[in-house]
């Protein structure tokens, strides 16, 4: 199957004819890897490190950790992606995407991982001490923690989260299929200049469809651990992906389209679907909105 906009993507990657665009694809897996990896190792690398009152102390603070060191350094590489962006062109000409590109891939996944690590449970890896009771009041449900454990709040739950997941991925994948993996891989933000004008109906209801997919999947994860570890991590992101909004990618269409573009954010929300846009946005999920 022949994914929308892989042309375009592809020509401007003119050190990697052919198969060699493979290695992006495995740069990217391997940096989600990578990200994964280290944050599950730190949600229990002072319990398996630490004893006595210093893993009471310290034990808490790793997974929160793990997320921050993971979620600013892919925060940072893609704001290097937007940064560099003029003297790349400046120097580089038509391989300064080829060459930004790089950053993008590794930090888009470190990004991503952030979503699907709040899934999963902090003792994964590493059971969490009996000693740590700060550790397992986090990581317990908060349901749990007022109701004890129910079988009926644990199936509520998993629907719930399972139901969030599915319209998250389902979101990216609708994204993806309307405007091509050109414009979701941010070559016009090098070559606004091949771009051409989006007048689909969702940019009507949200102005960022992808971010509000990302959001969607990792409040899926709050729904199905609900946990205060979760909350945290979930907070963690929505700041670092309000941050990145407002003064990175925002303050580059602001400088490209001007006014029209301010009064376009007054009237369309980021990331949040107005009770009146549901019915739309559904329409645009399962393909009936052009």
């Amino acid at each position: 199957m022949k994914i929308k906009g892989m042309d375009r993507f592809h020509e401007h990657l003119p050190d990697y004819p052919g198969k060699k665009i493979r290695f992006f694809a495995r740069l990217s897996a391997i940096s989600a890897l990578l990200g994964m990896f280290f944050m599950l190792i730190m949600d229990g690398i002072f319990r398996l490190l630490l004893f006595g009152d210093l893993l009471i102390i310290l034990s808490p603070f790793g997974p929160i950790l793990g997320v921050g060191i993971v979620g600013l350094t892919g925060f940072l590489l893609v704001y290097v992606f937007w940064k560099r962006k003029d003297k790349l062109l400046q120097k580089l000409s038509n391989n300064a995407y080829q060459k930004a590109l790089i950053y993008a891939l590794i930090g888009i996944p470190f990004v991503l991982t952030l979503m699907i690590h709040i899934y999963f449970p902090i003792d994964l890896i590493i059971p969490i001490s009996s000693i740590d009771s700060v550790t397992v009041f986090l990581s317990r449900p908060i349901t749990e923690i007022f109701f004890g454990v129910s079988i009926l709040d644990i199936i509520i739950r998993s629907i719930i989260g399972f139901l969030l997941l599915f319209v998250g991925v389902s979101t990216i994948f609708r994204t993806l299929s309307v405007f091509g993996i050109d414009y979701m891989a941010l070559v016009y933000v090098y070559y606004p200049e091949e771009s051409e004008v989006q007048n689909h109906e969702i940019y009507s209801i949200l102005r960022h469809p992808t971010y509000f997919a990302i959001f969607t999947v990792a409040l899926g994860g709050v729904v199905f651990r609900f946990s205060l570890y979760s909350i945290i991590f979930y907070v963690m992101i929505i700041c670092g992906m309000m941050i990145h909004i407002r003064y990175v990618e925002e303050k580059e269409l602001i400088k490209r389209f001007g006014d029209s573009y301010k009064e376009y954010q007054k009237n369309v929300p980021a990331i949040l679907i107005r009770p009146k846009d549901i019915g739309r946005f559904m329409k645009f999920l399962i393909g009936k909105q052009n």
